[in-house]
């Protein structure tokens, strides 16, 4: 059973809470509705279908705000009681600093499985969604198409197939191009193992040629080292058509790493990310100890401005780190768990010690 004190702290950072999460997710729509509204125009789409495609975007987003947003309450709430001596107070009656951290943590377990939950449930299915909208309505990439692993491009008499796009190396695997004639007949076949983008071409490699001569229906097969040719499409464009972690849960990003590693091809950049899902909503509780030990400084009791400024600062310092190390781990320099969870780990340590000392 929850204490009176328990509860008020629970009820007043819920509500802190509640309140900044709708008014930064609405700015953020205001933001980018009115920042896109040249692209929407230019791509003809109505205002109503725009405004739906950035709701889209709102679970996302809410993903990665919430940890700030719950951040910022808990500095505001024992802030303002700091400010009122009534920390103080509970200090002096024998409270220890352990007992003001349970109902915010009690809180913070609540708030990770929410954002773990929209995650899983609700973001993949809203961000493909959005990703859709963007590609085919807003861009016009309509000759880009895209399965779980498979990429087509279609061009002037012209069909690419992409097995698999390796964004970390920025490299395709398992190409098949097919030309035709006017006629829309075969006149070409490339076949290649991988390719890499250079100097406005793709560079293939353990490349076999077939080409069919309308005139004399004759077949050559010729085999070359390298060939650099214009498939049509760029880094950022197969990119944009690869499968992207965000669209998927842990389960089926799981299952789709493991079906890429079976085939051979290098599952970093995705092995990160699905380390990444795992460790986001643990920082809720991180940003709890590291927010409760700078609303209770004593030096800041008359600042409350201070203590929010300087949640807004450690806030800016991990999102910071956690890019750091993830991208890392995307070039392959930090094993996938280390990259994923080294913000986490630092931040912490570093919240616990503040948290622990006297000052606190």
């Amino acid at each position: 059973m929850l204490s009176i004190i328990h509860r008020y702290i629970i009820r007043q950072i819920f509500f802190f809470f509640l309140m900044i999460n709708i008014l930064v997710l609405i700015l953020f729509a205001a933001v980018d509705y009115l920042s896109n509204m040249d692209e929407f125009f230019a791509a003809k789409i109505s205002l109503v279908r725009a405004f739906y495609y950035v709701l889209l975007k709102l679970p996302m987003m809410t993903v990665q705000l919430t940890p700030a947003a719950f951040m910022i309450a808990v500095v505001a709430v024992f802030g303002l009681m700091n400010r009122h001596n009534e920390i103080v107070a509970l200090k002096s009656g024998g409270v220890s600093p352990t007992y003001m951290l349970v109902p915010t943590f009690i809180l913070a377990g609540a708030v990770a499985f929410f954002m773990f939950f929209i995650s899983e449930v609700v973001s993949p299915v809203t961000t493909a969604k959005a990703n859709k909208i963007r590609d085919f309505e807003i861009r016009k990439s309509s000759a880009i198409t895209t399965g779980k692993k498979n990429i087509w491009i279609r061009g002037d008499r012209q069909i690419v197939h992409v097995s698999y796009y390796e964004p970390a190396s920025k490299t395709i695997h398992g190409i098949s191009l097919y030309r035709f004639d006017k006629g829309f007949k075969p006149s070409l076949r490339v076949d290649a193992s991988s390719g890499e983008f250079i100097e406005g071409k793709w560079k293939l490699k353990d490349i076999m040629t077939i080409s069919l001569t309308d005139g004399q229906e004759s077949v050559s097969v010729l085999s070359d080292e390298t060939l650099s040719m214009d498939l049509g499409f760029t880094p950022k464009e197969a990119r944009a058509a690869s499968v992207k972690s965000e669209e998927m849960g842990i389960g089926d990003l799981y299952k789709y790493i493991n079906k890429v590693e079976a085939d051979g091809y290098d599952a970093t950049l995705y092995r990160v990310d699905f380390m990444s899902k795992i460790s986001f909503p643990f920082s809720v509780f991180i940003m709890a100890i590291a927010a409760v030990s700078i609303a209770s400084m004593r030096k800041f009791r008359e600042k409350i401005s201070i203590s929010v400024g300087l949640g807004i600062f450690v806030l800016f310092l991990y999102w910071t780190l956690n890019g750091f190390s993830v991208s890392m781990g995307y070039g392959g320099m930090l094993p996938a768990i280390i990259a994923a969870w080294a913000s986490n780990f630092v931040f912490f340590m570093a919240s616990a010690y503040f948290f622990l000392s006297p000052e606190g």
